[in-house]
């Protein structure tokens, strides 16, 4: 008898989006666990297509799909959220996959699943905003094989989560943001990549990776780390205006980049290394330290007055930063994931897991309970529930290996 037992045939559901839509669906938003295929198809007979695939039908069930409508200036967004009836509750273990196709490309994804995003289901434009957001320990793949042109570009991760981009070439006409906090990442490699403005921040023991094969160019750059957050922009590049913002332990690794002038202000222990040509100003309290590398700018900070202090910068020779490992993008293959949803009267309680597949079949199970007595249940898993989102926003996302320099 084989140790080796594969997933049961999955139960599937279709969900589409109507024809009657007056504008195109713009962006996405999933608040679901599981692993997310976005797709483009451009002769698709319907704004969007959603395939929901699982080994159990309460999971599929309890995810609820619309098209929420305009809000001000922004177009309508395929939205995908857990859900049960009142006075009922969740407690489920599956499988889930799910494929989403939409006949335009999007402008903004946000999601708390390990998504890919294929190639097309991005706006890619000189006039086109496009931005990103992982959540809930979510790690998010986005690949290009043609050259990025937009007008601007937003990539976010929060709490463990990861977004990852990779192109030939980036060319953001306007600014392009790269924010991480709480423990997420965000990384992004090309062969070139060029920008009005690069600003990248990381908080909370996160990370920002900015890499380029052969250059990053950016008329200003600025990077702000706080709180053990650390910024890495590596191996060349070249900037006119640099200004660093670091605290509380906060690293910026920008040795790699030779700006003409570069505006430094540290404190609490913080780090940076930059590399500066025409001048260097800092402004340094409590602990913190700047280097620079390579050569001395021509105006470096002096000290002035009676009482004299040496200068708050100090030239290495060592470029050091951190790299990251890219991932493979995911399978197309379902991953296990752990739902529990109570909801009794105005309490709703949601808390909710992807984890990796198991050799062995996930044993589908489930309780639904209801009524009064549902309501009782609830409340004695409230406590649980609530320990558990916690420990859940706390999971370390798929492993990334920083390589010292």
């Amino acid at each position: 008898m084989s140790d080796n037992i594969e997933y049961p045939l999955p139960l599937s559901q279709t969900w589409t989006a109507s024809a009657n839509l007056t504008a195109p669906i713009e962006g996405l938003k999933l608040d679901i666990p599981g692993r997310v295929f976005v797709k483009h198809n451009a002769s698709l007979d319907t704004p969007a297509r959603v395939l929901v695939l699982s080994d159990t039908a309460e999971i599929i069930n309890a995810i609820q799909w619309r098209v929420d409508q305009p809000v001000f200036s922004l177009g309508p967004v395929l939205e995908a959220k857990l859900f049960v009836p009142r006075n009922e509750r969740l407690d489920v273990t599956g499988s889930l996959l799910i494929e989403v196709t939409v006949r335009e490309p999007l402008s903004r994804i946000a999601t708390s699943a390990e998504t890919v995003v294929q190639e097309g289901s991005l706006l890619n434009g000189p006039a086109d905003f496009v931005s990103v957001r992982s959540d809930d320990a979510a790690n998010v793949y986005v690949t290009y094989s043609s050259p990025i042109e937009l007008a601007g570009l937003d990539l976010k991760s929060n709490d463990d989560g990861s977004v990852q981009l990779k192109s030939p070439s980036i060319k953001v006409v306007g600014e392009f943001k790269l924010k991480s906090n709480d423990n997420g990442a965000v990384a992004v490699q090309a062969d070139n990549i060029a920008a009005a403005t690069i600003t990248s921040t990381a908080n909370d023991g996160s990370a920002v990776y900015l890499t380029a094969t052969n250059l990053i160019e950016a008329t200003h750059l600025h990077s702000n780390a706080d709180d053990r957050g650390s910024i890495n922009i590596y191996p060349h590049g070249v900037c006119q205006e640099g200004a660093v913002r670091v605290a509380d332990s906060g690293r910026v690794n920008v040795g790699s980049v030779i700006c003409q002038t570069v505006d430094a202000r540290l404190a609490d222990a913080s780090f940076a290394i930059v590399q500066a040509v025409q001048s260097l100003s800092t402004k340094v309290t409590d602990g913190g330290h700047v280097q620079y590398f390579n050569s001395t700018p021509t105006l470096l900070p002096v000290a002035r007055g009676r009482h004299k202090k040496p200068s708050q910068a100090t030239l290495t020779t060592e470029n050091k930063f951190d790299e990251f490992k890219f991932q493979s993008i995911p399978a197309y293959e379902p991953v296990g994931v752990s739902i529990h949803i109570g909801r009794y009267g105005n309490v709703y309680i949601e808390s909710f897991e992807s984890h990796a597949k198991t050799t062995t079949a996930l044993a589908a199970t489930s309780t639904l309970a209801a009524g009064f007595e549902g309501g009782l249940v609830l409340a004695a898993i409230c406590v649980v529930a609530i320990i558990g989102f916690v420990l859940l926003k706390h999971r370390r996302r798929a492993e990334y290996q920083p390589l010292l320099h």
